[in-house]
């Protein structure tokens, strides 16, 4: 009935919104609790059910139907998913910092490249742009390459360009990262972990 299927969803509300809030029907019977939890489990897997349905496209090449199997990744729009990844490329161009916090803005970091498969990627999505800049920074005196998110550029991964003495910030130009003034004004890529359902 219409009423007991409304009771169900505000109960699936308070159950997605509030952790421990079915404890406020504790005092109308344990076995009623038991049913609306029950309603509430199965809708919410109902409903993550068709949403992959209708969000996954239908993967035969990757073994069959991806509402059945793994589900899929997703990304915001104007975003490019790479395995695991989004990846949002600018049109503008702006010094590093700005750079930088424009990827903050958008929940994301500017690009860390973890290995040789994703430098290809980013050659191939970025090929309109001279350079743009990575989420890595040199500074004096230890010159310590590091990427923002604090771990070390492993200079034996990538065709690395030696850096300028000083403060500088890194960036990709053709299949080399190189290291550039930071206050240079260039394209960017940010990135985040992609949404898996």
């Amino acid at each position: 009935s219409l009423s007991s299927s409304h009771h169900s969803h505000s109960c699936c509300s308070e159950v997605c919104h509030t952790k421990g809030s079915l404890n406020s029907l504790e005092n109308k019977g344990t076995r009623e609790k038991i049913i609306h939890q029950s309603n509430c489990s199965t809708g919410l897997k109902d409903f993550h059910f068709h949403l992959k349905q209708f969000v996954c496209e239908n993967n035969e090449e990757s073994g069959g139907n991806s509402a059945e199997g793994s589900g899929c990744k997703l990304c915001p729009t104007n975003w490019l998913l790479h395995r695991d990844k989004c990846y949002w490329v600018s049109k503008e161009k702006n010094p590093w910092n700005k750079s930088r916090d424009d990827c903050s803005r958008r929940s994301s970091r500017l690009l860390v490249i973890r290995d040789q498969d994703e430098m290809t990627f980013i050659q191939t999505t970025s090929k309109g742009a001279k350079q743009i800049w990575l989420g890595l920074t040199i500074t004096s005196p230890a010159r310590n390459w590091t990427w923002v998110d604090g771990s070390l550029l492993n200079p034996t991964l990538f065709n690395v360009q030696d850096p300028a003495e000083g403060n500088s910030c890194g960036l990709i130009k053709a299949d080399r990262i190189h290291f550039e003034t930071c206050s240079a004004t260039s394209k960017w890529i940010c990135e985040k972990d992609a949404l898996q359902i």
